[in-house]
């Protein structure tokens, strides 16, 4: 069974992956995982969004290959974040994420 991703949606997060300016990021301490770890930046306006949800959704089924290759995601919404895409985690309170890459998105056009 094959699943339909959507694309321009999988180019951003893969666009925000390889352009993440590890110097620039701020108290969610993600330099920590500088050399360890890939991260995965799924962000968001509106966490009820059926683009977002489907994201995750497609990332959970591939959970073990996340691990394999050492992936962190990190979901980003306005006033938060949070680690992983099983939803055992707690939002963390912030904006400074999604204030620094959301602005990557519009510029993109992708939205």
């Amino acid at each position: 069974m094959t699943s339909k991703v959507n694309l321009p949606f999988l180019k951003i997060v893969l666009a925000i992956l390889f352009t993440l300016n590890m110097n620039n990021i701020d108290a969610q301490n993600m330099k920590s995982h500088q050399w360890e770890n890939r991260l995965l930046l799924v962000i968001t306006d509106d966490t009820t969004n059926d683009t977002y949800n489907n994201q995750l959704n497609e990332l959970k089924r591939c959970i073990s290959g996340l691990r394999e290759r050492k992936i962190i995601v990190y979901q980003i919404k306005k006033d938060g974040y949070k680690t992983g895409v099983l939803g055992n985690r707690n939002w963390e309170k912030s904006s400074s994420l999604y204030k620094t890459y959301q602005k990557l998105i519009h510029q993109w056009n992708y939205y």
